[in-house]
């Protein structure tokens, strides 16, 4: 998949930056995007992902979406907690319910 974009640019209020792999793209979304919305072009220029904070909003190719997926969604996780609610919810499994109740 990387070798159908060996390099793309990334765009944040930071300034510019090259892309060389799908860990790259990656980190420059989590980095970047806690700060403002980003654009990632084609050497060339032409528009291939922009996102919303850290979610992709649009991409141009969706399988390369995908594979981008499988390292993005982890580190998203992390930065949006939603990996302690999956962690407290391991915690619980196998606890007995409370009661509620007065006396």
């Amino acid at each position: 998949m990387e070798q159908s974009y060996p390099l793309l640019i990334g765009h944040s209020a930071k300034g510019s930056e090259h892309l060389r792999s799908i860990q790259e793209v990656a980190d420059f979304i989590c980095q970047n995007g806690q700060y403002g919305d980003l654009t990632v072009t084609q050497e060339d220029g032409t528009p291939f992902l922009n996102t919303f904070g850290i979610y992709i909003d649009r991409i141009a190719d969706m399988d390369y979406q995908e594979v981008l997926l499988r390292t993005l969604i982890p580190m998203q996780m992390e930065l949006d907690g939603t990996n302690a609610i999956d962690e407290l919810d391991g915690d619980m499994e196998g606890q007995p319910a409370q009661q509620m109740g007065g006396m």
